[in-house]
């Protein structure tokens, strides 16, 4: 009831985090045309403070020009702090807490990142998105 319908699965992982990520929007193997909704469960409390993910306000617009410059701006091998003057870590973000049982439904695309988090922060995640134009309708059947 979250999405319209039409929506198909993409994708799912299962992942436990013994590192902090730095700032990334997901965007491997996602069209950027067509909108992609991440549901993600964390299995342990988290707080701002303990790896809760952070996210950008705005880059959820993925196609904005705000949306593009922080992706390009926070990007793997950039130099954040000489960018914007402070750390990666102080970027303004909203932290997103959340208890073992919630459910975070958020745009795969918008930049998001973990910080101070510990050991075996474990998280599963299903992916949503648009159809493709080749697929075919969700009450199709099998093609022939």
């Amino acid at each position: 009831s979250l999405l319209p319908p039409g929506y198909e699965f993409a994708d799912s992982d299962g992942s436990v985090f013994n590192c902090e990520t730095s700032w990334h929007a997901d965007t491997f193997g996602a069209p950027m045309h067509k909108l992609h909704v991440k549901l993600s469960l964390y299995l342990d409390p988290l707080r701002a403070e303990t790896g809760a993910i952070r996210l950008i306000p705005g880059t959820n617009h993925h196609t904005s020009t705000f949306a593009k410059l922080m992706r390009n701006n926070l990007g793997e091998g950039v130099d954040i702090e000489s960018v914007y003057g402070i750390s990666e870590k102080d970027i303004p973000a909203w932290s997103l807490e959340s208890e073992p049982g919630d459910a975070v439904v958020w745009n795969f695309r918008t930049v998001h990142a973990s910080y101070y988090g510990g050991t075996n922060r474990r998280l599963m995640s299903l992916s949503f998105r648009e159809p493709l134009e080749d697929s075919p309708p969700p009450d199709a059947g099998p093609s022939s």
